[in-house]
């Protein structure tokens, strides 16, 4: 009896050692919770708004001529990221982004196709732009016209100024405009001979006038199109030789594709009057009665004032087995 209740005294006062103390949760959620907030996702997107819109392409909107190989150049008034930036056109290409976003550019990785018309449309930051623009026709092998001597028959010529197109007809003794492509090289300067030239009493033997040949490196980077720049002389007067400067003269055409002829055969430049009849400005009653020119400023007037030359031909074609730059040597 004693030792039972001696067991019974130990536990009551187990008991009474825990009391007061409590150890259950509040709640019986007994999860620990370390969600400050429910949105568990972190953003590592530090991409900055794209606010540029585009301020230029080139190629631009109609456009001509344009080669085979051009690259497409856009620029922008903010920067742009890179991954913002899409072209679509009808050839693949490469999209680049210059390092400050300022511009970026597309490489075409073929040629665009030939004499066509060719849309481009160019998307950034949500602003878009497009650009339609004509290519170059195929170009011509430059060994079909390497040491051709074209010739534009005086009487094929159509002269749109002056207005008085006849009466300079009359005035200028002149068979035929020659030229002479003697080479090319691979960046398409061309080196070449022009001159004026008049048929022998035979009606058949070209005399051109070596003394006035112009050579000129000509500009055949657009090829198949040909330009000839520089100061050409004209005969006036054949019995006495008197000679006038052409400024600003040019020629401009298109080679044939087996290189026989130019065609569209395209003649400007600026003439002194006082060339024609001493002391006849271009704006005097006597000019504007005789050939109706339109004057325009230049340098080689003493008052500043040359007629304007416009002529235009059909097309130029080679002389068969004649070598302008061997009857014209250089001096």
């Amino acid at each position: 009896m004693h030792r039972i209740s001696l067991s019974l005294l130990l536990l009551a006062l187990a008991c009474s050692g825990e009391e007061g103390k409590d150890t259950t949760s509040p709640d019986a959620d007994t999860d620990t919770d370390t969600d400050t907030d429910s949105d568990t996702d972190t953003d590592t997107d530090t991409d900055t708004d794209c606010v540029a819109t585009i301020t230029s392409v080139t190629p631009e909107n109609e456009a001509t001529l344009v080669p085979l190989d051009a690259v497409v150049e856009i620029t922008f008034d903010a920067a742009v990221p890179a991954n913002q930036v899409t072209v679509t056109t009808s050839v693949d290409g490469l999209v680049e982004v210059a390092a400050n976003g300022m511009s970026a550019t597309f490489t075409p990785d073929d040629p665009w196709p030939a004499d066509s018309s060719v849309s481009v449309e160019i998307a950034a930051c949500g602003d878009t732009e497009s650009t339609t623009f004509d290519t170059l026709p195929p170009p011509v092998d430059v060994a079909n016209v390497e040491g051709n001597t074209y010739a534009v028959s005086w009487d094929d010529v159509i002269i749109t100024e002056p207005g008085n197109g006849p009466a300079l007809k009359g005035l200028l003794p002149v068979d035929e405009i020659l030229l002479h492509v003697t080479s090319v090289d691979g960046a398409g300067a061309a080196e070449s001979i022009a001159t004026l030239a008049v048929y022998d009493n035979d009606g058949v033997t070209l005399l051109p006038d070596c003394v006035l040949a112009v050579r000129e490196t000509a500009d055949f980077s657009l090829n198949p199109y040909y330009q000839f720049s520089g100061t050409l002389q004209i005969v006036i007067n054949s019995s006495t030789g008197q000679a006038a400067d052409v400024e600003d003269f040019e020629l401009v055409g298109r080679v044939s594709a087996d290189g026989s002829t130019i065609d569209n055969v395209n003649i400007t430049g600026l003439v002194d009057t006082a060339d024609f009849i001493p002391g006849a400005d271009c704006n005097s009653f006597t000019m504007q009665v005789l050939l109706q020119p339109t004057c325009a400023p230049c340098t080689i007037a003493p008052t500043g004032q040359c007629m304007i030359l416009d002529l235009g031909a059909p097309s130029a074609a080679v002389v068969p087995g004649y070598d302008l730059a061997a009857t014209c040597p250089a001096p």
